[in-house]
C-alpha cells in the first residue's frame, strides 16, 4: 500500500533512473503514505485486529523483516520473516498481506495469521528477467487472485505484468502501456498506481535513459484490469509522478505527487495536483516553491488537514559528484486551499513511511543517507504521536533494524 519514494519522492526518481540494486540507500522507494481511501480499498486482514505491521531492513541494506506492533499497548514482535528483499511494497487486500520484492521482483501473499508465505509469483517471463524489471508498485485486484505489478525497467509491451497467485508458477502476463512520443528509450516507466471502481490508475514517468530526466509531463494511464485495456491517457501538469492517494473516502478524488528533476533545489517544477478522475480535471494544490520542499508523500487526515513529508537542503553526497536533497519533515497543510500550516516534525535524512492509523494516530519513520551531513536528524526508528497538525509529542518505536513499510490491517 500506500507507496510509496527516492528520498522518498525523490528517491523514487532516483530508484527509476539508475535502476540500482537496494543495496543504496539512494535507490530506495519506501511506502510513503497511507489514507483513508486507500485503506477502505484494501479491506482487512482477515484475523488481525489492533496491529501495524511494520517492515525493516538490515544495516547493509541487503535483506527486510516483518515485524508486528500492537497499536494499543505498542508491544513489538520482531523477525517475524526475515526474508524479504531489503527494498519491498506492502498492500492488503481481500484479507491477505502482499509482499513486492522489488530487488528479486516477486509478489508474496501471506496468511496473516500464520505468516506463512501462501504464494510466491515472479514477476517477468523467460525473456523478461523479474529482477531487471525494477518493480514499483502492486495492486491485488478484489475479488480475484491477479495481481497487477508496475515494471518500471520494461519496454512499453510489458510495463505492466499481471501475476495469479492461484498459478505461482507461471510466468507473468503483461498489458501494454503507450510510451511518450519524446522518449527514445522506448520505456514508460510505469510508477504508482491507485484503484478505485473497477479501474487501475498507472502514472508514468516518461524518464530518458541518458539524463534521468522526464521527457515531458508526467502520465497517467486508465487500465481496465478484466478486459485487459488502456483507455484514457491524460497529462499531468508536472513531471514524474511518485504517488497517487485518494483524498479522504472518495476514492474518485486523488492527490497526485510529483517530483520534479531530480537533483535540484525546491521549485513550482515539482507539485502536489487534486485529480478528479471522473472528470479527469487536475489542478494544482500547492507546490515546491511555496513548501519550500520537494513534496514526497501525502497524507489526508480531514477535509482541512494532510500530512505532507518534504524533501529540502541540497546537498552533494561525498565522493559522488552529484547533489541530493538530503533532509525530510513533515508539514501541515490544507488540503482544501493548499495553504502551508506549519511543521509536524523535525528533521531527519529521510521518512520511509508516512501514515495515519485508524485510531487517528500518525505514524512515520526515520532513516538517514550515506555520505552527507546529517547533524540534528532524528535518530533511526518508528514514531508515534497525534495526527492533529502539530509537532508531536511522539513516542518512538524501536524495530530492531532500520524501519521501511508500514500497513494497518
Amino acid at each position: 500500500m500506500n507507496r510509496t519514494f527516492c528520498l522518498a519522492c525523490l528517491m523514487a526518481t532516483v530508484a527509476a533512473c539508475s535502476n540500482t540494486s537496494s543495496n543504496s540507500d539512494l535507490s530506495v522507494t519506501p511506502d510513503l503514505a497511507t489514507s483513508p481511501a486507500d485503506m477502505a480499498t484494501q479491506g482487512l486482514v482477515n484475523g488481525i485486529t489492533n496491529l501495524a505491521v511494520v517492515t525493516s531492513r538490515d544495516g547493509a541494506n541487503v535483506a527486510g523483516s516483518i515485524n508486528t506492533i500492537d497499536r494499543t499497548t505498542k508491544q513489538i514482535t520482531t523477525a517475524i520473516d526475515t526474508t524479504l528483499d531489503a527494498d519491498h511494497v506492502l498492500r492488503v487486500g481481500d484479507g491477505k498481506l502482499f509482499v513486492l520484492n522489488r530487488t528479486k521482483g516477486n509478489v508474496r501473499r501471506y496468511n496473516p495469521l500464520t505468516w506463512a508465505v501462501e504464494a510466491e509469483v515472479k514477476v517477468g517471463d523467460a525473456t523478461h528477467s523479474p529482477a531487471m524489471a525494477y518493480v514499483q508498485d502492486l495492486i491485488p485486484l478484489p475479488g480475484t487472485t491477479k495481481v497487477f505489478v508496475t515494471a518500471n525497467g520494461n519496454d512499453g509491451a510489458h510495463a505492466l505484468a499481471v501475476v495469479d497467485t492461484a498459478t505461482p508458477t507461471a510466468d507473468a502476463t503483461f498489458i501494454a502501456l503507450p510510451v511518450a512520443a519524446a522518449d527514445t528509450d522506448g520505456k514508460p516507466e510505469a510508477a504508482p498506481m491507485h484503484y478505485c471502481n473497477g479501474k487501475i490508475y498507472v502514472g508514468l514517468q516518461d524518464l530518458s535513459s541518458t539524463t534521468f530526466m522526464s521527457v515531458g509531463p508526467g502520465r497517467v494511464a486508465v487500465v481496465d484490469p478484466v478486459a485487459r485495456t488502456v483507455g484514457t491517457v491524460f497529462a499531468l501538469a508536472h513531471t514524474n509522478p511518485t504517488q497517487i492517494v485518494g483524498q479522504l473516502t472518495d476514492c474518485n478524488q486523488v492527490f497526485v505527487v510529483t517530483s520534479g528533476p531530480f537533483g535540484e533545489a525546491p521549485s513550482a517544477k515539482s507539485a502536489i495536483e487534486k485529480l478528479n478522475l471522473t472528470t479527469l480535471m487536475a489542478s494544482t494544490l500547492t507546490d515546491g516553491s511555496k513548501l519550500s520542499g520537494v513534496p514526497a508523500g501525502i497524507v489526508p487526515v480531514s477535509a482541512t488537514l494532510a500530512i505532507v513529508s518534504i524533501n529540502f537542503d541540497l546537498q552533494v553526497v561525498q565522493g559522488q559528484g552529484y547533489s541530493i536533497l538530503a533532509r525530510n519533515k513533515l508539514v501541515a497543510i490544507n488540503p482544501a486551499t493548499g495553504a502551508l500550516l506549519g511543521d509536524v516534525s523535525d528533521q531527519a535524512g529521510f521518512m520511509p513511511f508516512t501514515a495515519v492509523s485508524p485510531d487517528n494516530e500518525l505514524w512515520f519513520a526515520t532513516d538517514n543517507f550515506a555520505s552527507v551531513n546529517t547533524d540534528n536528524n532524528l535518530p533511526i526508528g518508528v514514531w508515534v504521536g497525534k495526527s492533529d497538525g502539530t509537532k508531536g509529542p511522539y513516542t518512538k518505536l524501536d524495530v530492531g533494524q532500520k524501519p521501511y513499510g508500514i500497513v494497518f490491517p
